[in-house]
């Protein structure tokens, strides 16, 4: 009779075992596809905004903002990308940007947590993460290990070279819109400017949430097939900060 209150009490506690990471599973998977699904929602309503408010060519709206980025002799933000891989992939980091081609990309979590990269002299000095922190390599700009989880360039984080690369899907033919004013968006505590580009074909392709008062992006798109593939927030910008070169190595403060 004991032996068998024994062998009951052992099912008992391996069912609940079962149980709980059964639910521990499911909140991960939930937990990863949060974001996203936030992202999705946040756009929901506007998913037709150039029918929606009045817009007008975005064109030159990216020129100017590819300008407001040039005016900052340095600047550095905290960003969180979310991107629709497998199960799903985070990833957090700071970027520190000096004019005129010197960057600092240090990843905080996500699959490359603990990397560092930091593109000086047209050459890129990295380490990655974890028990291999202490190790650094030499590596050149486009080496494909040097990617962004949503697999950008990590040496061209910074604001200018992204609105260069609109500007070359623009000449490459891709069309763009941008609200005439400033609109409500559920993600931003202000209104925004909001610029939509499309393949040639229509379909959607990038989708950027702009702030009126600096021409800054603060929130991004970017769609596959038309869907969502990655979503960036970019916060806590601070411009013109006297970084100096030195701060540009690995033993940079």
């Amino acid at each position: 009779m004991v032996v068998n209150q024994k062998l009951n009490s052992i099912s008992n506690r391996r069912a609940k075992c079962l149980v709980l990471c059964f639910f521990v599973a499911v909140i991960s998977d939930l937990a990863q596809t949060t974001l996203t699904k936030a992202a999705e929602a946040s756009i929901a309503s506007q998913t037709s905004f150039q029918t929606s408010f009045q817009t007008t060519d975005g064109k030159s709206f990216i020129d100017k903002c590819l300008k407001a980025s040039d005016s900052y002799s340095d600047y550095t933000f905290n960003y969180v990308q979310q991107v629709n891989k497998g199960s799903g992939v985070t990833e957090k980091g700071t970027v520190w940007v000096k004019k005129p081609a010197l960057l600092k990309c240090d990843v905080k979590s996500g699959p490359n947590s603990g990397a560092i990269a930091i593109f000086n002299n047209g050459v890129v000095h990295a380490h990655p993460g974890g028990i291999f922190k202490v190790f650094t390599v030499a590596l050149k700009p486009d080496d494909s290990r040097l990617k962004s989880a949503n697999g950008w360039p990590m040496v061209e984080s910074d604001f200018s070279s992204i609105w260069k690369a609109m500007q070359k899907y623009a000449k490459e033919g891709c069309p763009s819109k941008v609200t005439a004013e400033p609109v409500p968006m559920p993600s931003q505590s202000i209104n925004v400017l909001v610029l939509e580009m499309t393949k040639a074909n229509g379909q959607m392709y990038k989708r950027a949430l702009v702030d009126p008062k600096t021409l800054l992006p603060v929130e991004w798109f970017d769609y596959v097939d038309g869907k969502i593939y990655a979503h960036s927030n970019w916060t806590d910008f601070k411009g013109n900060q006297g970084l100096t070169e030195s701060f540009f190595t690995m033993k940079g403060k």
